[in-house]
């Protein structure tokens, strides 16, 4: 037997087509979560390390219309990731983070990252800044310098 849908099926096919996608696409929209700002916050009043990464990164100048979406730490590489939205450009954003860190004596090299941007380090600490990063408009990145290839250029300005 076949059953002819009507007019009331399909309209509520199509409601619940709409609110899954909805639902899917709140629950997809982000790679942080409270939860997980919870734990940084925890490690970084426990571990010296990442509340050196912490106030390192709150200490940095950022463009004015910078608002925070959220941090995620990343444990095995020792970091701590902070998501930014933001409507200023990439280009103008680039030459903020640029002369900031250049005026410290800070040296520079293109981001290894998937993402465009740029990685900055006094030696020890490197601070990452992703100018179109998944999930914000911009990411800044805190902790410890890996140790360097031979291929790898720091440059001073």
């Amino acid at each position: 037997m076949i059953r002819k849908f009507s007019q009331s099926d399909f309209s509520l096919g199509i409601c619940l087509v709409l609110l899954l996608g909805l639902c899917l696409g709140c629950v997809g929209s982000k790679s942080y979560s409270k939860h997980t700002e919870e734990a940084v916050d925890k490690i970084i009043k426990e571990d010296p390390l990442f509340k050196e990464f912490d106030k390192l990164c709150s200490e940095v100048p950022l463009p004015d219309d910078f608002s925070l979406l959220g941090k995620k730490g990343l444990y095995n590489i020792k970091g701590i990731l902070y998501y930014y939205s933001s409507d200023t450009k990439p280009s103008k954003v680039k030459e903020h983070f640029t002369n900031h860190f250049y005026k410290r004596g800070w040296k520079t090299r293109r981001s290894k990252s998937t993402s465009p941007g740029d990685d900055f380090t006094d030696g020890r600490l490197i601070v990452g800044v992703q100018y179109s990063a998944d999930y914000a408009d911009y990411t800044l990145y805190c902790g410890l310098l890996k140790k360097i290839d031979k291929q790898d250029t720091w440059n001073e300005r």
